[in-house]
């Protein structure tokens, strides 16, 4: 009985699987420079997520693009925390809702054999995605992370629209 509420729930998450990955391309010193301007954290890159803190959100542009960076490995789920859920969500996945954006969002990343579509190469050990988050506010966000079948959360926070104080591995429940 379980294992079908626990796949019941997987299902209710907006789920982004390998077949909407994104690919790209760049030098190492591109890369570099994209990575000083992200956030990072337990091989999740939330590419140029750092610049939103520098964006006023109280105006008519409440969409941040940050394209996601996942490790290969299991599923990760990406969690507004849920004092935040009033203002911020989560959009990384290519369905119907998508644009409204999510509290939560499950993402599968490609097996690293997976070939990719814009050249004879291989996805590799990090799965690329589109999307971003939907802000109605400027203000401090708590992201919850966590690797299905690992017992604890991650957190970070994040600024939108200000600097905010990051924090690190969270053992606490939402």
């Amino acid at each position: 009985m379980l294992p079908i509420l626990m796949t019941s729930l997987a299902l209710a998450v907006p789920t982004a699987d390998c077949s909407q990955h994104v690919e790209g391309q760049g030098t190492a010193a591109t890369r570099k420079a994209a990575l000083r301007q992200s956030v990072r954290v337990g091989g999740v890159t939330f590419w140029g997520l750092e610049n939103a803190r520098g964006h006023d959100f109280t105006t008519s542009r409440r969409v941040w693009k940050a394209g996601l960076g996942v490790r290969a490995g299991a599923p990760l789920r990406i969690r507004v925390r849920a004092r935040d859920r009033s203002w911020l969500k989560v959009d990384y996945d290519r369905t119907d809702d998508s644009g409204r954006g999510a509290v939560e969002v499950r993402v599968v990343p490609c097996d690293p054999a997976t070939p990719r579509f814009s050249d004879d190469g291989v996805v590799g050990d990090e799965t690329g995605y589109a999307g971003g988050f939907i802000v109605q506010r400027n203000g401090c966000g708590t992201l919850l992370l966590r690797r299905e079948g690992a017992e604890r959360w991650r957190s970070v926070r994040v600024g939108f629209g200000m600097r905010c104080v990051r924090g690190t591995a969270s053992p606490r429940r939402t």
